[in-house]
């Protein structure tokens, strides 16, 4: 197995979004560079426009990554492969979701948040029942038992 080289589609969205930031620094410093708005540009299935929701997915899409991850892990690939192949796809689903979520509807944000704000109300929700019993376990598993002189964790 050769050495696996980065999705080409998140390679050129990389260098697109350095690019613009590139851009925009110039632009911020004074320099006469048009600002402009940070967009995927149109590659494959994906036309550019931000109101087609169904083929968002298609500028991000972590197809390619995923074979290849699933190839190094079911397939004798190394750790490493599996890892890089991991970053590329979530970094990719996380420019999809900023990129969602900056072009989504007054209305869709609305909801967003209503959906959101309730599950985080929820005594079992992320931060009661997940967070602060996250950190107790911490905690409690850091506990000595003073009494025991080999200092082994309390059970």
């Amino acid at each position: 197995m050769g050495i696996a080289s980065p999705s080409v589609l998140f390679q050129q969205l990389l260098e697109q979004i350095q690019q613009q930031c590139a851009d925009i620094s110039q632009n911020l410093e004074g320099e006469p560079v048009q600002r402009k708005w940070m967009m995927p540009a149109a590659i494959g299935n994906w036309k550019g426009n931000p109101l087609d929701i169904a083929s968002i997915a298609d500028a991000f899409d972590r197809s390619e990554a995923n074979e290849q991850y699933q190839d190094a892990i079911f397939k004798n690939g190394t750790s490493g492969t599996a890892m890089g192949q991991k970053v590329q796809i979530d970094y990719l689903g996380m420019m999809e979701r900023a990129f969602r979520s900056r072009h989504k509807t007054p209305c869709r944000a609305a909801m967003h948040a209503a959906g959101r704000r309730k599950g985080h109300g929820q005594p079992e929700g992320v931060h009661i029942g997940a967070v602060l019993l996250y950190v107790q376990d911490l905690l409690r598993s850091g506990l000595r038992d003073e009494s025991n002189e080999s200092g082994a964790d309390i059970k």
